[in-house]
């Protein structure tokens, strides 16, 4: 659960005078574009900013800040639809407007830069972002002081930038720190520390650190049946990360009992038809799903689809999201001819929302790549993950993780049709993209060279699958200490490998550790 300041989030930075007149003009068009846009229907969004950023300007002048709340709006509208040069282009407007206007060292400048580096953040531009988070930290500390609750909000957004880099000592430091301003300056038991306590418990279970995720949102659902009630939907988004814990502890009982719970809280509070309603069915439906419940997963599925169908329309890219959840339990029973039509339909859903250049786009491809790459479909796959890299590459840029993503999808596709050169290539160049990104001990870096290591395998590669089967199981200890599950499947490889090469002695061993280490979850 990111905090993230956006302009309408300060109220009391944008005291700027205009007219009864003026606001009721463009601040209705403010109003309309965001419901629009709530809806899906971006096009009419950003026709109505438009209208409000031409009456403001017209009421106030092209350099009044009330000008910058509209880019604002404008920016973030094209950064959700991956629009990222024009996202720049209002962002980097807003800036120049609140800086002439105000002055570099006002808060709302420090606003401005928040916004720009959650652009930055999201192009894997980390470099970019960090330097504008640290502006807008040093802004506001000397403007609103070292506990002002706004320094909580940048020092989460900073932390979670390091934190999607493998950071993870950097990010605790600012998360705990964003605790630690919010008890003094709203107290302990505030509902917004509990927000914070769940970042931070976010960041321990990444981590493998579980039971001081568990402490972290159990201290969070205390503060909030607290202050808020125990049938307050905040109360209900706890359990909710509690469900989401235990999930992937394979505590599936607990975690049952957590997701009906956050359920039950949801539908009393918002009704049968409501998108955390949607929420918890879905987690519920992942949760049968994982345990191969899959008549009661296909029914909470499809409860899912249609509460989002009927709240956003049947186009709208949440619903994509749950028509390509769907497709993924028939894929994993087999049931190809039921799961493509609804990735071709989550394709188009996120093609015409987004258009054909967006990256939610590359992943609907990169779906229907995979599902042909079971079906032996081989020809037509390709091509599509050829596809999604593209763009990837064109939207995020050459060396952004994602394309690190479609690279191994597509060296694994070129390993199955044994090209194995090809696949080399690209499995090299994915490993490159994410050692600079995350650094040469990320886990994600665990991730690529394990895909590399079972092609060397295919090829009776031994010493060099051994190698960097050995480096992956120790990237995952050092990230997640030793009794992370993704551990114990490093030990799983291991002993895989070990039985190829007749050494079956010691592939008992390491499947005995793996079996330890989940007993212990």
């Amino acid at each position: 659960m990111t905090k993230y300041l956006g302009l309408a989030g300060l109220a009391f930075l944008l005291a700027f005078s205009f007219t009864p007149a003026d606001a009721a003009s463009w601040q209705k068009n403010i109003e309309l574009g965001s419901q629009a846009e709530n809806a899906g229907d971006y096009d009419k969004a950003e026709n109505l900013y438009r209208k409000a950023l031409k009456g403001v300007e017209a009421a106030s002048g092209r350099h009044h800040p009330d000008v910058s709340v509209v880019l604002n709006k404008l920016g973030g509208l094209y950064r959700k639809t991956g629009a990222y040069d024009k996202a720049e282009a209002a962002y980097d407007r807003a800036i120049d407007v609140d800086l002439k206007a105000l002055g570099p060292d006002d808060p709302e400048v420090a606003a401005d830069y928040n916004n720009l580096a959650r652009l930055y953040a999201e192009q894997g531009r980390y470099g970019e972002a960090e330097k504008l988070y640290k502006e807008t930290l040093r802004i506001w500390t000397a403007a609103l002081g070292e506990y002002h609750e706004n320094i909580a909000v940048v020092a989460v957004n900073l932390g979670e930038l390091y934190r999607g880099q493998g950071l993870y000592e950097k990010s605790e430091v600012l998360f705990k720190r964003a605790v630690r301003v919010d008890e003094k300056a709203l107290g302990k038991d505030h509902p917004e520390v509990a927000v914070d306590l769940i970042n931070l418990g976010g960041l321990y279970r990444e981590m493998g650190r579980y039971k001081e995720a568990e402490d972290a949102y159990r201290r969070a659902l205390k503060i909030r049946k607290n202050k808020l009630g125990k049938d307050h939907p905040d109360v209900g988004a706890s359990f909710n990360v509690l469900g989401l814990l235990y999930d992937e502890l394979g505590r599936y009982d607990q975690a049952e009992l957590m997701y009906r719970r956050s359920l039950e809280i949801w539908e009393d509070a918002w009704g049968t038809v409501h998108p955390d309603v949607a929420v918890a069915l879905n987690n519920l439906a992942e949760l049968y799903r994982t345990n191969r419940r899959y008549d009661e997963a296909e029914l909470l599925y499809k409860r899912t689809l249609a509460i989002d169908e009927e709240i956003y329309g049947p186009n709208h890219p949440e619903v994509a999201i749950d028509v390509s959840n769907l497709g993924g339990l028939y894929e994993d029973q087999n049931l190809y001819d039921r799961a493509e039509p609804l990735y071709q339909r989550a394709f188009r859903i996120n093609k015409d929302a987004y258009g054909p250049s967006h990256p939610v786009v590359a992943h609907s491809l990169n779906s229907i790549a995979w599902l042909y790459r079971l079906q032996g479909r081989y020809d037509e796959a390709e091509p599509l993950y050829r596809d999604a890299i593209d763009i990837w590459r064109k939207a995020l840029g050459k060396e952004h993780p994602s394309v690190a993503v479609g690279l191994v999808n597509l060296a694994g596709l070129l390993q199955r049709l044994e090209r194995y050169e090809e696949s080399e290539k690209l499995y090299h160049q994915a490993i490159a993209i994410d050692e600079k990104t995350y650094g040469s001990d990320h886990p994600e870096v665990a991730f690529d060279i394990t895909d590399l290591a079972w092609l060397y395998t295919n090829q009776a590669r031994f010493d060099k699958a051994e190698a960097l089967l050995q480096r992956a199981l120790q990237i995952r200890k050092q990230a997640y200490g030793e009794t992370h599950p993704d551990v114990a499947s490093s030990l799983d490889d291991y002993a895989t490998l070990m039985r190829e090469m007749g050494r079956g002695d010691e592939a008992d061993a390491f499947e005995k550790q793996a079996a330890e280490i989940r007993a212990r979850l």
